[in-house]
């Protein structure tokens, strides 16, 4: 391995050539010198456009065909690097300049790094869009109750991997959530929030964030399938897909409500629709388990 490389970039990718072009550029731009990290982009489905852009920024392609989900995908890039440290980030994610050096910073004092992912406020253009800025990526509540970051903005020693195997290759969806709880289960390493390392993340539009809605219901039921004791807070039944259905989101939980923001009425009724959606393709992945 080089001594000078400090830290694999690892990327996902099926088939959004332009989301890939646009993290590649902030990649570009990192303060951290070019031969201190490497870049891995896992071409899930092998696309030649990937393949190609890949070439055009001198990066490292992994062509794995046919698709076989993201967190396959991360796990080959895993394999491939050769650094002691990971950066996970998705194909559609701007980076900032310093966003190498805080995560290799925060890494010296913890082995598992969530950092925060915002949605940008400049791109938003619809109400879909306008939701997912204010109810989207919790970050710190998501180490504190769940244990786990999400893989659009995350950094994680080599060791972890060691220790703990790799991301469950099974999942579509929920991988980051069943790693993360893996790595607090073995009670050996330190995870945390590091609100100093972010990266912007552009709104899905409707289609998009509903497709997003789907995959998430559809992996926390086949999570729960696969390990029904280890996670207590994932319920998926008939009965409460039901009522999810039915009920309207809680206000108090609304961080819009608090913000000022114009659009509360029209923000609530959506977050009501989104509840109905999340009960509708709950109760359809029970049944179709």
């Amino acid at each position: 391995m080089n001594s000078l490389l400090q830290i694999s970039v690892v990327i996902p990718v099926y088939n959004d050539t332009e989301g890939l072009i646009l993290t590649l550029k902030s990649l570009k731009q990192q303060s951290l010198p070019s031969h201190a990290f490497e870049v891995i982009v896992a071409n899930d489905g092998g696309s030649p456009e990937i393949e190609s852009v890949c070439y055009d920024f001198d990066v490292r392609c992994v062509n794995i065909v046919p698709n076989q989900g993201s967190y396959f995908a991360r796990n080959r890039g895993v394999e491939q690097a050769r650094a002691h440290s990971f950066a996970f980030v998705d194909a559609d994610i701007t980076v900032p300049p310093q966003w190498l050096t805080n995560g290799l910073s925060a890494l010296e004092y913890a082995h598992y790094v969530a950092g925060d992912i915002e949605i940008e406020k400049s791109k938003v253009k619809q109400l879909a869009d306008l939701y997912e800025f204010y109810t989207a990526f919790d970050i710190k509540k998501y180490i504190k109750q769940y244990h786990f970051g999400v893989t659009a903005n995350l950094f994680v020693r080599k060791e972890v991997f060691n220790h703990v195997g790799f991301f469950e290759e099974r999942l579509r969806s929920s991988g980051d959530l069943e790693f993360g709880d893996r790595v607090y289960a073995a009670n050996s390493f330190k995870q945390v929030h590091e609100p100093s390392i972010r990266v912007l993340h552009p709104p899905r539009g409707y289609a998009k964030y509903k497709s997003k809605i789907k995959r998430g219901c559809v992996g926390q039921v086949k999570l729960k399938r696969l390990y029904p004791d280890r996670f207590p807070a994932i319920v998926p039944n008939m009965f409460k897909a039901m009522v999810k259905m039915i009920l309207p989101p809680n206000p108090l939980k609304a961080k819009y409500l608090r913000s000022g923001e114009k659009k509360q009425l029209q923000l609530f009724f959506f977050g009501w629709y989104i509840n109905f959606l999340k009960g509708y393709y709950t109760a359809k992945a029970i049944l179709a388990a």
